[in-house]
């Protein structure tokens, strides 16, 4: 997955889009699974309509986005590369890399993980 994200950078030069796919891949693979799950559940147990809309529901998204992502791939002209390599100079790559809101937030929420597992 990040060699296509890489892909779509390259094509469009833009990282909204990567950011924004990434995002989507995410919420679809929890958020949207765990829903799934549990509607599939529901319906083997006690059927009802909104359970069979949620399925079907899901169905046809990952329907659709196979439907575009095929459709982009036979539009979208293939990626030339120059063989020219890229320096990215970073004036404090530890500041840049490691003390950003991300990671500091990344890093507590792992260290609050670890200290509940203890207790």
């Amino acid at each position: 997955m990040g060699g296509f994200f890489a892909y779509v950078y390259i094509r469009t030069g833009k990282i909204t889009y990567t950011i924004i796919l990434h995002a989507i891949v995410n919420i679809m693979g929890s958020v949207v699974s765990l829903i799934l799950a549990n509607s599939v559940t529901n319906i083997q147990i006690n059927p009802n309509p909104i359970d069979a809309v949620i399925i079907i529901g899901y169905a046809v998204i990952i329907l659709s986005f196979l439907i575009i992502g095929l459709y982009g791939l036979t539009k979208i002209k293939k990626a030339r590369f120059n063989g020219s390599k890229t320096q990215i100079n970073l004036k404090n790559p530890f500041k840049t890399v490691y003390l950003n809101i991300g990671m500091i937030l990344f890093i507590l929420f792992f260290i609050g993980e670890m200290v509940y597992q203890i207790l």
